[in-house]
């Protein structure tokens, strides 16, 4: 049974209730997507030896996602007992949240395309968190052990993978027998949107406290895994990422510890870097790399091409459309701003920008004051997810894109919470006011 707060008494503490409800969300986010390499589930249009995912299919994850946002509303109720009262700020950010939901039911029902709902629909994550009282913590370690087993397990499936085309020719989706198109996607089976996770995989691997072996061995495997997705929008967002975070870390100073973790981090990359330009070379020797990287390239011009359109959509709009009165119904394009702008408006994208501004910002004051916690290794992988999230939506509609939609969403979850991890208990966050970043804070 839940505590309860009983008038005139003091505060009851619990880490169950709130823990267990994002460990059952990132459960659904990470594990979800399991099915489609085994049963060679995913688009028929972009494989030759995949099905369509059926619909039936689809659907359930939405359905675990509302039973587990239900459950813990009603829960969150029954331990606070009475409606929250918010300061002005939270309302803010609440109303900005309800905005881009109602506006995405609105376009649903307008234009009888459910991808409208699915872009906002994991906003509803954030109702049991605002309902449970300010005295119930979760544990970040219980979190971090979670996300430790998902490092193990893809990093097991990836090696399945490669090994399995290795040596009988099983294809992942996105797959094209007989050419260099050959994209992994780890647990996922999804290319594109696995480039973006690994972002938080790898920094999160590295500044965890695995043996160095263990550490080594995982990095260099993932690595292989970010570059065996072929995503150039990823591979490069991570590469932005890395840049944009250390300059944000080092625009205040920041403790010897972390500044020493931060570089060889830094360091361990750039050293992968020049390991693959030495193979590279070595390749050279033995193999015509111009004819292979001019054929893989043709093979990339049509992926290229739809990229181009969302360009060519933005260019032909109207005022009505930016106005988000009048929406192009344009979502195949690749641009999660443009696709945004395009369907919902211009207010809907600065609230966006809003949101996502005000959480990099938490992230990062975040690391600059508790790098030795435990469990800081999350944030660190967060603050890189959040770049390298970011950057690619300008190529990528990553917004409609289950499961890092929803991944964002927790993720900005536990970067707002902080003050409630009971790790951390009797840390109190809260940014200065004048930056204006403040108002999703709890």
């Amino acid at each position: 049974m839940l505590p309860t707060l009983a008038s005139g008494t003091s505060p009851l503490h619990s880490t169950k209730p709130l823990t267990n409800y994002m460990l059952a969300l990132f459960l659904l986010a990470l594990y979800y997507m399991w099915y489609r390499y085994p049963f060679q589930m995913g688009s028929s249009g972009t494989s030759p030896t995949y099905t369509d995912t059926p619909f039936s299919v689809q659907l359930v994850k939405y359905l675990l996602f509302f039973a587990i946002v239900g459950s813990n509303t009603f829960l969150a109720l029954l331990a606070r007992g009475s409606l929250p009262r918010y300061p002005l700020g939270q309302w803010m950010a609440f109303v900005m949240a309800s905005y881009l939901v109602v506006q995405s039911v609105n376009l649903a029902l307008i234009t009888g395309d459910q991808i409208y709902i699915l872009c906002f629909l994991f906003l509803f994550s954030l109702v049991p968190l605002l309902l449970y009282p300010p005295s119930f913590e979760f544990s970040i370690v219980s979190i971090e052990r979670c996300l430790h087993w998902f490092v193990y397990i893809t990093t097991a499936v990836f090696i399945t993978e490669v090994i399995l085309f290795i040596t009988v020719g099983r294809l992942p989706s996105l797959a094209f027998k007989g050419s260099y198109s050959v994209r992994f996607g780890g647990l996922w089976d999804d290319p594109n949107s696995f480039a973006v996770f690994l972002s938080f995989i790898l920094p999160f691997i590295f500044f965890t406290n695995f043996s160095r072996p263990k550490k080594v061995l995982l990095l260099a495997i993932n690595l292989v895994s970010l570059l065996a997705t072929q995503s150039l929008t990823g591979i490069f967002a991570f590469v932005v990422s890395i840049l944009i975070v250390i300059f944000c870390l080092f625009l205040k100073p920041v403790a010897i510890h972390q500044a020493r973790h931060i570089w060889q981090f830094y360091l361990s990359l750039v050293l992968a870097i020049i390991v693959a330009f030495l193979l590279l070379m070595y390749l050279e020797l033995n193999h015509d790399l111009i004819s292979i990287a001019t054929e893989y390239w043709a093979e990339k011009a049509g992926s290229v091409g739809g990229h181009m359109l969302s360009l060519n959509a933005l260019m032909n709009a109207g005022l009505s459309t930016f106005l988000g009165l009048a929406p192009t119904e344009f979502w195949w394009g690749e641009s999660g701003y443009i696709g945004i702008l395009l369907n919902f408006g211009v207010v809907a994208l600065v609230v966006f920008f809003l949101i996502f501004v005000a959480v990099f910002g938490k992230a990062i004051k975040v690391l600059r004051g508790n790098h030795n916690k435990p469990g800081i290794a999350v944030f660190y992988g967060i603050v890189f997810f959040l770049v390298d999230y970011g950057v690619a939506m300008f190529n990528l509609p990553l917004v409609r894109v289950f499961p890092i939609n929803l991944l964002f969403i927790l993720f900005a979850m536990l970067v707002w919470q902080t003050s409630r991890i009971s790790e951390w208990r009797g840390v109190n966050f809260r940014l200065d006011n004048k930056m204006g970043l403040n108002f999703l804070a709890h």
